[in-house]
C-alpha cells in the first residue's frame, strides 16, 4: 500500500539523497514535498525497504 502523505521530507547535506526522496514522493503523487528527516540516506533506505514491492526503480 502506498502511503497517503501530504508532507514528508528530508534535511540532508547530500543533495543526491534529498532529490531522490523528492522524486520518490512526487512519484507517489505528493506535490511539493517538504523535508524534515535528519538523514536523507537513512530515510530513503527505510522508504525503499518499506515499500520495495510497490516502488518504481530509482537511480541514484
Amino acid at each position: 500500500m502506498i502511503p497517503i502523505l501530504k508532507t514528508i521530507a528530508v534535511a540532508d547535506d547530500d543533495p543526491i539523497y534529498t532529490q531522490a526522496l523528492k522524486n520518490l514522493l512526487v512519484s507517489w503523487k505528493i506535490a511539493n514535498p517538504f523535508i524534515f528527516f535528519s538523514n536523507g540516506k537513512e530515510a530513503l533506505d527505510f522508504m525503499l525497504l518499506k515499500e520495495a514491492s510497490e516502488l518504481p526503480d530509482i537511480l541514484l
